[in-house]
């Protein structure tokens, strides 16, 4: 299910069988649950996994009315995904004592004009995805115009905490307990520090914060937290909880733990054991793929709203 036509991976015949329209988060619940309703009665869907953190919010808030369909999701309750938003971090990890940089909510561009506390260099980042660094007002002028009109508002001013970068992927059962989690080093970032290159570690005191926040949030489903050691002190510093798995989760199937796997065993109800062992030094490197269709294929997508590959596949 995607939002465009032009959508990362939609012309994939290889491990696609069907492909749907689905209508952009913005659109709210009930567009939604009508486009569900109706891809249901020609694909009996059984599990859906949320893979934005737009989408969250929504299928969360649709949970009860899923499973009546027969559709099922390992997925928190609204609430949870409220309190582990950007807007709600600051909040939540001073309640549990966790350390995370100096926030603020930005509703308007005179908050950044008014700002006397988190300074320069800052993070400016978007509702629910992009983040960029600012350095001055003139800066913050062009990403606040930019990131406001993507993605609404509020935006969150973060301050800027120079040090290495790490993540932490996780899946934790109906009853919060942890199925798998991979930690990695960043060693290769974008333009927006999103990393495009990354390794496997066994850092203890990152795993232990994360067995913490964990609990902390009483979380279900997957999860990715995004941290900083601070190069001044030492300092682990929580920057996002992201409610989804996060884009490079094929590294935790290299390094032994399958977490989308058994996230779809636990949703058939099959027992599975959590993860003991990661394979250390394991590392991705993230690559762009073309893929070729014929204007006809795309023609389909953008008239029918749907996508059938099964049928290619077996002659038909």
């Amino acid at each position: 299910m995607t939002y465009d036509i032009l959508s990362t991976g939609a012309y994939d015949n290889s491990i696609l069988d069907e492909v749907y329209i689905v209508p952009y988060p913005s659109e709210g619940e009930a567009p939604l649950l009508s486009r569900l309703i109706e891809i249901n009665k020609l694909a009996k869907l059984h599990i859906i996994i949320p893979s934005l953190d737009a989408e969250v919010m929504l299928y969360s808030s649709l949970k009860s009315r899923l499973r009546n369909m027969g559709i099922k999701m390992l997925i928190p309750d609204r609430a949870k995904v409220h309190i582990s938003s950007k807007q709600m971090l600051a909040n939540f990890c001073k309640e549990h004592n966790f350390d995370t940089p100096q926030s603020r909510i930005i509703y308007e561009f005179k908050d950044i004009q008014h700002d006397k506390t988190i300074g320069y260099p800052s993070v400016l980042k978007g509702s629910f995805t992009d983040a960029r660094r600012i350095n001055s007002l003139e800066t913050a002028k062009v990403y606040f115009d930019r990131l406001s009109r993507e993605w609404g508002l509020p935006l969150l001013l973060q301050k800027f905490i120079p040090g290495e970068e790490y993540n932490v992927a996780v899946l934790a059962d109906e009853k919060s307990n942890i199925i798998g989690k991979v930690a990695m080093k960043k060693i290769a970032l974008t333009e927006k520090g999103k990393g495009c290159a990354g390794i496997t570690i066994g850092d203890k005191s990152i795993l232990s914060l994360t067995d913490r926040i964990i609990k902390a949030l009483g979380w279900v489903g997957p999860l990715e937290l995004e941290l900083i050691k601070e190069s001044s002190s030492g300092k682990m510093y929580l920057l996002e909880i992201n409610s989804r798995f996060p884009a490079w989760v094929y590294l935790t199937v290299a390094a032994g733990q399958n977490l989308p796997l058994a996230a779809v065993k636990l949703l058939l109800g099959k027992k599975v054991t959590p993860f003991r062992e990661c394979k250390l030094g394991t590392i991705f490197v993230r690559t762009v793929e073309e893929h070729i269709c014929s204007f006809e294929t795309l023609g389909n997508l953008a008239t029918r709203g749907s996508l059938m590959y099964h049928s290619i596949k077996r002659g038909n």
